[in-house]
């Protein structure tokens, strides 16, 4: 009961009462106990006992330390420019394009097999991501086309772009995530050019760009999202006049595709201006905002949830793709018949 207490306390009441409550704790300790302990500083506690609240909330708000806040608001970040997945084959290396480990020769996912000399063949995801923060060169063995090779990678500074077009056996546009004042306007750049966007490894990013990004698929007054706050206040968006540039897209999803991409993704395939291929989507259909605190640190509460606009709510759910890969043909498309007799026949449209 006092450790629920304490976490509302935390939550409510501005930071600085908190630790001040912490401190004097600490010092009564330190100045009465019989044993006179060294004082402590159980400012510590304060990100597990909120976040540990938070979590049985719901999984996708969060207490964020100073440091952590400070982190997300900077755009790039020191390492290969890759991101490590779990797959029925074992732990999957996915080069970010044109980041370290694509310069490096990893020009597409495949299978990691040991970091710096150390098997991973038994470690999770999070043992393995420390292995790359011990030392700024990483020595990767990866299994390419069933032969083991190995690279060396300097970990270094990577901004990931919100919008790329990839050259790859068929030139497509990839969406890393929806950034707020940047997707809409790059995006529209290179749209006429392309029949393809990857949505793959977006996990969502700014709400408000994704729906301005959708108005350049659909004409006017069209229905794409619906919010609800916690007074059940609704809010109806719908696509802008005048910005539409192209009619119909190939969308590839996976299971990492979320939010903000599954909401973008859900209104073209219901408008029946796309054709989603791939896997069965994450299934999140709620936002969240950034509230900070007076210490610099800040809180990342749910405050919205997200309707489809056919009204449907997909959070758990997912989306199912018109056209269902399997996980070779999902990371490898574009080496794959199906997927290619579905992009002929898309551009005889």
């Amino acid at each position: 009961m006092q450790a629920i207490i304490l976490m509302i306390l935390i939550v409510s009441c501005p930071v600085v009462v908190a630790y001040d409550l912490l401190e004097e704790i600490s010092e009564i300790i330190s100045n009465q106990h019989i044993d006179k302990p060294a004082k402590q500083d159980f400012s510590t506690v304060i990100p597990n006992a909120v976040n540990n609240y938070l979590q049985a909330i719901d999984p996708y708000s969060k207490y964020l330390t100073a440091t952590e806040y400070e982190r997300l608001k900077d755009k790039s970040y020191i390492g290969i420019g890759a991101k490590l997945i779990m797959s029925e084959q074992g732990v999957l290396i996915l080069p970010f394009y044109q980041g370290p480990a694509f310069k490096a020769g990893i020009k597409k996912p495949v299978l990691l097999l040991s970091v710096n000399g150390l098997s991973i063949q038994t470690m999770n995801i999070s043992n393995i991501l420390n292995l790359f923060k011990e030392n700024d060169k990483i020595v990767l063995e990866t299994l390419v086309d069933e032969i083991p090779h190995i690279s060396t990678i300097i970990r270094q500074p990577y901004v990931l772009p919100s919008v790329q077009v990839i050259n790859s056996k068929i030139t497509y546009i990839r969406i890393n995530k929806f950034i707020a004042r940047k997707t809409s306007s790059e995006l529209k750049k290179v749209l006429k050019q392309y029949s393809i966007i990857d949505l793959r490894e977006s996990t969502g990013g700014d709400l408000y760009e994704m729906l301005d990004s959708l108005s350049l698929f659909l004409p006017p007054a069209k229905l794409i999202a619906t919010t609800v706050n916690n007074k059940g206040k609704t809010r109806n968006y719908y696509s802008i006049p005048n910005q539409s540039v192209i009619d119909k897209i190939i969308l590839l999803v996976g299971p990492r595709t979320a939010s903000s991409a599954e909401i973008f993704a859900k209104a073209l395939q219901y408008y029946q201006h796309a054709v989603l291929v791939g896997q069965k989507t994450y299934g999140k259909c709620v936002s969240q905002t950034y509230i900070k605190l007076e210490d610099g640190s800040a809180l990342k509460l749910t405050n919205l949830k997200i309707f489809y606009p056919d009204g449907t709510f997909c959070n758990g759910k997912g989306l199912i793709p018109d056209v269902l890969l399997n996980d070779r043909q999902l990371y490898e498309p574009f080496d794959d018949k199906t997927f290619l007799d579905i992009y002929k026949n898309f551009l005889k449209r």
